[in-house]
């Protein structure tokens, strides 16, 4: 098990590494953004390198662009078969991102690469996208198929690879750009539906691992692991915009900032929107984690500061807001399960009391 650790795809050393890869390609990014200086579509230098927003001439708000994938939970799904709500995750990452920086989605486009064009198989996986799109509220007005047999590999005779990208449009005064937030604000957990779409990769190999190839079909709380990772992300799109009131509405909570619980955790997720503000977090009344979180920790000897890093450990969103009643009662409202987790510091620390296997005290230092 040391060396099954020590080597593991998907832990904590993966997750610096794509890390930094991100912060790579986030710098480069901005660095082609002289190329449109004083042009029309000039980009805003933005702390968030998941959605861009970018300046038109004369309009009183940002076009926002955002791309993301399926990732390595279409795996599963081809060890089961079932393709009908792979949409769900694909739209969740994109369209929760725009929406967190304060962006209301409209309009995507994806590109879907086969290895083999199989009718039944995009049949299953638009009838998820149509489904998606309408809770996210979003058009898809454009894609691609592209039959790729050498290049796509996966674990079916069908595999593919899935990405979309996704325009939205964000009011300049409603930008959630990370200047909003302030000391003492609280912070909202939203809760999560499952694993989402991140780090699947090293539940993968610690269920390979333990259970063997058909892990898949091994049984765990009511049903199977594969059945357990494979339930689609939850959809909060909607929410989160008429929350903080959308493009020309007016919001039913002051909001200050919003994080979407992605790859890399809440450290990660939520040092991004606090660096510019130079505050740091206590968090110490999280959502206690789904089972399966808890087993794979068991399963793979996690401790909690990796599960809190690679995993969304039971939350899908963090609002942070002056006015947390009024973002609770929005919440009941709409049947989105929440509640207050902490608060603003003044420090450059997150610190987060963990609900895993080990109940510590993390701390991440903002560097």
């Amino acid at each position: 098990m040391k060396k099954f650790k020590e080597q593991r795809p998907g832990g904590e050393a993966t997750q610096q590494a794509g890390d930094l890869c991100s912060q790579i390609a986030y710098r480069a990014a901005t660095a082609t953004f002289i190329f449109r200086k004083g042009r029309f579509g000039e980009p805003v230098d933005f702390y968030d390198g998941t959605s861009g927003p970018i300046h038109f001439d004369g309009a009183d708000g940002y076009l926002v662009k955002n791309s993301d994938g399926v990732g390595s939970k279409v795996l599963i799904a081809q060890r089961l078969g079932r393709h009908n709500t792979v949409a769900h995750d694909l739209i969740a990452m994109v369209a929760d991102d725009a929406a967190a920086i304060g962006a209301e989605p409209f309009a995507a486009t994806n590109t879907l690469d086969v290895a083999i064009a199989d009718p039944q198989l995009v049949t299953e996986l638009f009838s998820g996208l149509v489904d998606s799109c309408r809770i996210a509220r979003i058009a898809m007005v454009g894609g691609e198929i592209a039959q790729l047999p050498e290049q796509v590999c996966g674990q079916s005779d069908l595999p593919y690879i899935w990405n979309a990208d996704l325009v939205g449009i964000a009011s300049k005064e409603k930008l959630l750009d990370g200047t909003k937030v302030k000391p003492e604000s609280a912070i909202i957990a939203v809760a999560s539906y499952g694993i989402r779409s991140n780090g699947l990769t090293l539940a993968q190999a610690i269920l390979k691992e333990r259970f063997g190839v058909d892990w898949v079909q091994q049984r765990f709380d009511k049903t199977t692991w594969g059945e357990k990772l494979l339930t689609p992300s939850l959809i909060l799109t909607p929410f989160l915009v008429d929350l903080w009131s959308g493009y020309r509405s007016e919001p039913r909570a002051q909001v200050e900032g919003i994080v979407h619980i992605t790859g890399g955790g809440i450290p990660s997720n939520l040092a991004r929107l606090l660096r510019r503000s130079g505050l740091g977090a206590e968090i110490n009344n999280l959502f206690t984690p789904h089972p399966e979180f808890i087993a794979l920790q068991r399963l793979g000897e996690i401790s909690d500061s990796e599960a809190y890093i690679v995993w969304n450990m039971g939350q899908s969103h963090l609002i942070i807001t002056d006015e947390p009643e009024a973002v609770l009662a929005f919440a009941h409202e709409q049947r989105v399960n929440a509640q207050v987790a902490g608060r603003i510091s003044n420090d450059r620390v997150i610190r987060i009391r963990s609900k895993g296997i080990e109940k510590a005290l993390l701390e991440y230092p903002l560097k």
